[in-house]
């Protein structure tokens, strides 16, 4: 809707141009017709009629009624009575891309009042020659005539690309050029009361096979300051003025001096100070989290279409009072409350060159924005694998029971849905959880773990040793020390090395004890002394009880002693109890 409330602006200010235009006879002074920023949206509510195709209907309108006729289809029918007899006025909006033809017919009964708009990717045939209306236009006009006339207060403003041969301007017509003209365009007799307007980004470029001209009777004006000119033909004498009172500006760095064939008492600035250009406005945009939570942060980064160098300047508002908050592309903002953010782009190879933006910020409320209460912690069997191998993650420090909680697992390939999940990254990788206190939806807690996929030469090849892992016992109490074993080594185990990897590991051998100060992956790798390439892996979970499944400490100074504690497969070995106090049946 705001993008059709900035076209349909355009409207009123083309008609209110008219009394500008009226002016030209008496007022050396000339302003371009506006810059067409973006397309008309036919997406909403903006067309009071759609065309798809076939015949356009008689269009009769009175008082202030007001017609957007959106066409998306071609229009076949030769003739079309358009009465507009009060204040309203009639915009024809060609959307859909494609191409499409007025017939001459047609276009003689489109007066003042009515406006045609020509969409980016559209292409519209005018037949005839004379355009009674106004004309914008972002995609392609052709104009098939040998010569268009712009009849009295009709008007042209082009942001794409024009083909025609030569435009003759009538009094009060006028042209504004911000896109490219094609072809052999000459302008004809430039009027009294007309005005012509090449801006800043006009291109009339190799596709020139002639000249291009503009002569200049009475009190008419012709503009080609800062415009870029390329290719012409060297005898070429771009502007003939005639008569007097009237000012040509040119950008005497860019259009030679001895091109002007002044005929009559003309006033040539070269310096354009009087009649400079306003310059096309930059398209700025700003992205980044427009609703965040109280004390959070987020941030805004201005993107501007045009290709170039710029200055930023962002500033806040908030209930009239303005502040700066950055100076360059981006800014990080945390807002307390809401607020206006607005950015405004400068070229700093033209400082007249400017466009802005605003944006609003707006709190969250506090029910949408639950603070992280839990301290869980998101562990890895280990962080670092190679292609294609899965890797284990844990949820720890949650308090009580794991099962009063619910998990949501972010990442790829995740297999499971509870404190315990397994992953297969294709590249490495983010894992993301988020618990929830499943009577307590509002307590919460995140964690989140990076794996990362070992480079091929890293990666050594398949595990040949048949090893295993093994505990005393996989949960213990916080403080509690564990031993570990490897189980499966063929042959002496002193025959190989043993590489651990976990926390407060007590030994390097096949046998090492641990105590994690909380839950906690171990993880070991054999390699065979002889052969380094004969390598096995294991990996076990320790679990740290919660306290409420921790008994007090035993204070009773007992030991359990073994009458061994080495024997071959398949034989027994008895276990005692000493340093009980008195009866042991006690």
């Amino acid at each position: 809707m705001k993008r059709y409330l900035r076209i349909i602006s355009l409207l009123p200010v083309l008609l209110g141009l008219l009394a500008i235009i009226e002016g030209f006879a008496q007022s050396s002074g000339y302003s371009p017709l506006p810059y067409p920023a973006t397309d008309f949206d036919c997406g909403g509510n903006e067309c009071t009629k759609v065309h798809t195709g076939g015949s356009l209907s008689d269009i009769n309108l009175s008082g202030s009624q007001s017609e957007v006729i959106c066409v998306k289809g071609a229009i076949t029918n030769q003739h079309l009575n358009v009465n507009t007899n009060g204040t309203g006025t009639v915009t024809f909006v060609f959307c859909a891309p494609g191409s499409y033809t007025i017939p001459e017919t047609i276009l003689q009964s489109l007066k003042e009042k009515v406006t045609l708009i020509v969409n980016s990717g559209v292409t519209v045939q005018l037949n005839g020659g004379a355009i009674h209306c106004q004309v914008i236009n972002k995609g392609t006009l052709n104009l098939s005539n040998n010569t268009i006339n712009l009849n009295p207060r009709a008007s042209i403003v082009n942001a794409g690309e024009i083909n025609a041969k030569t435009i003759v301007f009538d009094d009060g017509s006028n042209f504004t050029n911000y896109g490219y003209l094609r072809a052999s365009t000459k302008f004809g007799n430039v009027n009294s009361g007309a005005f012509v307007y090449l801006a800043n980004h006009s291109l009339v470029d190799a596709d020139m096979v002639g000249e291009i001209s503009c002569q200049i009777r009475g009190n008419g004006g012709c503009l080609l300051s800062r415009t870029t000119v390329s290719n012409l033909n060297p005898t070429a004498r771009p502007l003939t003025p005639q008569g007097d009172a009237i000012t040509v500006c040119i950008a005497s760095n860019q259009f030679p001096q001895d091109w002007i064939n002044n005929k009559g008492a003309a006033t040539l600035n070269s310096n354009c100070n009087e009649c400079a250009p306003t310059p096309l406005p930059l398209t700025v945009s700003i992205t980044g989290n427009l609703s965040v939570c109280p004390g959070k942060s987020t941030t805004l980064t201005a993107n501007v279409a045009e290709t170039g160098t710029y200055s930023y300047l962002w500033k806040k508002t908030v209930g009239g009072v303005v502040s700066i908050v950055g100076t360059s592309s981006e800014t990080t903002i945390t807002p307390d409350v809401d607020a206006a953010y607005e950015v405004i782009v400068t070229n700093t190879n033209n400082p007249q060159q400017t466009g802005n933006k605003t944006v609003q910020v707006t709190i969250k409320p506090a029910a949408e924005c639950p603070t992280d209460t839990l301290p869980i912690n998101l562990v890895a069997l280990y962080d670092s694998i190679c292609p294609g191998e899965s890797v284990q993650l844990s949820v720890t420090g949650i308090p009580g029971d794991s099962n009063n909680y619910t998990y949501i697992w972010e990442g790829e390939n995740v297999s499971g849905n509870s404190s315990v999940v397994t992953v297969t990254p294709s590249q490495t990788s983010f894992y993301k959880v988020t618990v929830t206190d499943k009577s307590n939806t509002q307590l919460k807690g995140t964690g989140t773990i990076r794996i990362t996929i070992k480079s091929a030469d890293e990666c050594t090849p398949a595990d040949s040793l048949p090893i295993n892992l093994v505990a005393q016992y996989d949960s213990i109490c916080i403080g509690e020390s564990v031993q570990l074993s490897v189980t499966g080594i063929p042959g002496d185990s002193n025959d190989y090395t043993y590489t651990w990897e976990g926390e407060n590991i007590a030994g390097n051998s096949s046998v090492v004890t641990v105590t994690p100060s909380q839950t906690s992956f171990y993880k070991v790798t054999v390699t065979d002394k002889s052969n380094t390439q004969l390598k096995g892996t294991g990996t076990i979970r320790i679990t740290i009880k919660s306290a409420d499944e921790c008994t007090p400490a035993d204070s009773l100074p007992i030991n359990l002693v073994a009458q061994y504690d080495s024997i071959c497969i398949g034989e027994s070995v008895q276990l005692s109890i000493t340093g009980i106090p008195g009866d042991s049946n006690d």
